[in-house]
């Protein structure tokens, strides 16, 4: 290496190191200039005072979450209150004004534009009162200090965002709470038509207007839309002159659910493009999205469960299949091979194949639903599908299905467990074998 070389990034070397300086120097200034206010625990924290002017909200702490008390009694909203515990509880400010100053009316802090109160341990008296006074005009960041010194202080814009909520914000806005998972009854009356759905094994059935077994999307997304349902506002007292005067007596939807031993009512109502709900026990009126009844605008068909069969094909341990010819018996062995039970006989089972039938089945939907069926049709393919103890969809049973020829443009399909057929499509004929040497591996 040639001196000009060695100059070069001798030259390099001492820019880096400048560098390095001048950050380490910028870094030493900042937390010169950065600093914690007030370092308390948040957990300790059980009663919360806002004052703004003449506005005043009272927060307590209930159990694992926030009432608030004042200026109305009302669950508060865990988000709001949260980020007030999470901002003020440790308060970092930005820069320091004056460490002790003796004029604070240029701040706005001799009559602070609001003040925060943070109560320990149910004390009457406040572990601490933080002062906010104006806005700093060059970068939005406000004056604020402790009410027990002089020190004034710049704290971060978003930080008195916490605090400079209107009365809704700082209320909680869910007004249909529960929890999906212990749902077991489910009715719901709209335009005319009931539906009344009940959980069993293996999941939801639809039971009125017909019985079906539901598809469980359908009814966990209806579920999920009601258990999230919150106000967009909050209007008026609940008594019974208002609720008439909003038509509650006569509700666009009505859904009652129940959960263990309790049984939760919500009406819906519309007035011209507004919506507006109410629950037995939520002392007011509520306006909601117009777009939450979409969820319940269904038709019978939407609330079946269009598969023929529940499953996953790779859960599938044994097959027997039956037509007019044949009587099969397959099994999978532990590398997941197929293997064949009966009829006795060489050659190699053909895995694909085999897969692929069962693949096709389990993605097989029904085109139409037969709700009452003669009991005169006849099946001329019979499969019966065994699983493991332990399969992907938890603990299964059997199933087992009979399949048609052709009636007219669809196969008819029965599936045992279930009282009703499926019509599909006729294009699924060709996916059964019809002998033996379907299953068998064809030699290259």
């Amino acid at each position: 290496m040639n001196l000009k070389k060695i100059g070069i990034l001798v030259i390099v070397l001492l820019g880096l190191l400048v560098l390095i300086r001048l950050q380490d120097r910028h870094e030493s200034r900042r937390l010169d200039i950065e600093g914690r206010l007030l370092d308390l625990k948040p957990e300790r924290i059980d009663k919360i005072e806002l004052i703004r002017g003449a506005e005043k909200f009272i927060f307590l702490k209930l159990g694992n979450g926030w009432d608030l008390d004042f200026p109305l009694k009302s669950r508060a909203d865990k988000w709001a209150v949260q980020g007030i515990l999470d901002d003020f509880c440790q308060l970092k400010y930005d820069r320091q004004v004056e460490n002790n100053a003796p004029e604070l009316k240029k701040y706005g802090l001799d009559v602070p534009q609001i003040e925060l109160k943070l109560f320990e341990n149910r004390d009457l008296k406040p572990s601490v009162s933080v002062l906010i006074g104006i806005r700093n005009q060059m970068d939005s960041t406000s004056y604020a200090k402790l009410s027990s010194d002089n020190r004034v202080v710049l704290i971060a814009a978003y930080k008195r965002d916490q605090l400079d909520k209107k009365l809704f914000d700082f209320r909680d806005k869910a007004i249909f709470t529960f929890e999906p998972a212990l749902a077991r009854e489910l009715e719901i009356k709209t335009r005319g038509t009931r539906f009344f759905l009940e959980k069993q094994e293996p999941g939801w059935f639809l039971k009125q207007p017909v019985f079906s077994l539901a598809a469980d999307t359908v009814v966990s997304t209806i579920l999920s839309a009601a258990s999230g349902l919150e106000a967009i506002a909050f209007l008026k007292p609940a008594s019974a002159a208002s609720l008439q005067a909003f038509g509650f007596d006569r509700p666009l939807l009505e859904l009652k659910l129940k959960t263990g031993n309790e049984t939760r009512v919500l009406k819906v109502v519309r007035q011209d493009d507004r919506f507006f709900a109410h629950t037995p026990g939520f002392s007011e009126i509520s306006e909601i999205d117009k777009k939450f009844t979409d969820h319940f605008d269904k038709k019978v068909r939407d609330f079946r469960e269009p598969k023929i069969a529940r499953f996953f094909a790779f859960d599938v341990s044994e097959i027997i299949y039956k037509t007019r010819d044949l009587d099969c018996h397959f099994q999978r062995n532990p590398e997941h091979r197929w293997i064949r039970v009966k009829p006795a006989g060489s050659g190699e089972l053909d895995g694909d194949r085999i897969n692929d039938l069962l693949t096709a089945l389990e993605n097989l939907e029904a085109r139409e639903f037969l709700d009452h069926p003669s009991g005169k049709e006849i099946f001329n393919y019979s499969l019966e599908l065994k699983f493991g103890e332990q399969t992907q969809a938890g603990k299964s049973t059997d199933i087992g299905l009979w399949i048609s020829d052709l009636t007219g443009d669809s196969l008819l399909v029965r599936n045992r467990n279930l009282p009703y057929l499926f019509k599909v499509s006729k294009a699924f004929i060709d996916r059964l074998p019809r002998k033996l040497e379907d299953f068998i591996k064809k030699n290259e």
